[in-house]
């Protein structure tokens, strides 16, 4: 289309001086109307792309693969803070669910605990702990342990071979919140008068967390914030007693549970 109007026009313009005058009017015309053609012809020119211009551009955008995650899009996970660590105060068996005993302490005998002379009612539950330290409680199901929502809230240890007291407390704090602070050390006494130089020693501690767990199920609780541990050379008799005198470096039993030091009312420190 665009050659043919340009050649009519090179035509016209080639032999209108030929033309007579008359002749010329209408030579003049024709080139008139094959001007407007020529526009007209450059007015309709696509104006879009070419197809092979188009083509290449639609594959120059898909050289991008569709897997592929542009980095401004992309997230990174440092695995070491993906994971919220333990808190630091949470409990750590006392005050705890008994499954949580079940899930971290291998499982021992009842008959293990009758053995080293506890009393059947708290032997119904018995555990291993680390250390080899004989670990027995009252069974979630009876009413004490029902009050605390089934958590542990006193266990006995014992230790065959016998510990220092130092290698006791060990054993003992590692049940206890990890946020514990000693807050008095007190030396008891036998009060069941059949072992007049029977005595203890209990440790108190002061913990927020375990002031938080026991609120949670007894609200009214005197001293929610205070755990403790009571060590006896010997084993414990009815009526707050000790069968032994304390001694230092030979320890067998470790009584650890919440509440402060067992103080009479004539305020002396009981067993």
């Amino acid at each position: 289309m665009f050659a043919f109007v340009v050649g009519f026009i090179a035509l016209f313009q080639g032999h209108i001086k030929t033309f007579r005058i008359n002749d010329k009017k209408a030579a003049v015309a024709l080139l008139v109307v094959a001007s407007l053609m020529f526009i007209g012809a450059v007015i309709m020119l696509p104006s879009s792309r070419s197809p092979s211009t188009a083509s290449t551009t639609a594959d120059a955008q898909q050289t991008t693969s569709p897997d592929t995650v542009p980095a401004s899009s992309q997230t990174t996970s440092d695995p070491a803070t993906s994971i919220s660590p333990p808190a630091p105060n949470a409990v750590r068996g006392i005050l705890s669910p008994v499954d949580y005993w079940r899930q971290t302490f291998a499982p021992d005998t009842s008959n293990d605990c009758v053995a080293e002379g506890e009393n059947q009612l708290n032997s119904q539950d018995a555990w291993r702990l680390p250390g080899a330290a004989l670990a027995c409680a009252q069974d979630p199901i009876a009413p004490i342990a029902n009050a605390w929502n089934g958590s542990i809230v006193n266990a006995d240890l014992y230790f065959n071979p016998h510990q220092d007291a130092a290698g006791a407390l060990a054993a003992a704090t590692a049940l206890l919140p990890a946020d514990i602070q000693q807050i008095g050390a007190y030396d008891g006494v036998d009060t069941s008068g059949a072992y007049p130089n029977g005595s203890c020693h209990t440790v108190v501690y002061h913990s927020d967390a375990a002031a938080a767990a026991v609120r949670q199920t007894q609200p009214t609780w005197t001293d929610p914030d205070k755990v403790s541990i009571t060590l006896y050379t010997g084993n414990t008799t009815p009526a707050d007693g000790s069968d032994s005198t304390y001694a230092p470096a030979d320890i067998h039993l470790a009584m650890v549970g919440i509440g402060g030091e067992n103080r009479g009312a004539d305020g002396t420190v009981h067993c």
